[in-house]
């Protein structure tokens, strides 16, 4: 469990979770990622990811987008560049799991405006060819 400080209250604050689960091998089966939101204290689920093991060797796949943010911080806008291009869904979700503001896309890069979004910490989330990718941005 991840959690952030808040300064008002003087104290941590849940913030996201992962759980996985193990086949009877010990091998990862499954991996679930999720949100605390404040508003209904609960947690609310991000992504989920399934492992299936074969006989192959040498062959590494992730269930995340990758993707690179930049400037970060960043004051009027964030780019976002994908690997490769394809119908992409960005998420902006503050640190009490508020959803600020969503935009679809299609391409390998994009470029979004936050110059409305007040000065802090968020949660950045990529969703794309049905995989997940989150990170942090700040917001000057």
């Amino acid at each position: 469990m991840h959690q952030s400080w808040v300064n008002s209250t003087n104290s941590y604050q849940n913030f996201t979770q992962i759980n996985y689960t193990n086949n009877a091998d010990g091998t990862l089966h499954q991996r679930i990622s999720q949100i605390w939101i404040n508003s209904t204290n609960s947690w609310n689920n991000l992504d989920r990811g399934t492992y299936i093991y074969t006989n192959t060797v040498d062959v590494c796949e992730t269930d995340e987008v990758q993707f690179t943010v930049f400037p970060n911080p960043g004051t009027d806008n964030i780019n976002i560049s994908l690997e490769r291009e394809s119908e992409t869904t960005i998420s902006v979700v503050d640190m009490q799991g508020k959803l600020i503001m969503a935009e679809r896309f299609v391409g390998s890069q994009v470029s979004i405006d936050v110059k409305g979004i007040p000065s802090g910490i968020y949660l950045l989330i990529v969703q794309s060819d049905g995989k997940t990718g989150t990170t942090k941005f700040v917001k000057d």
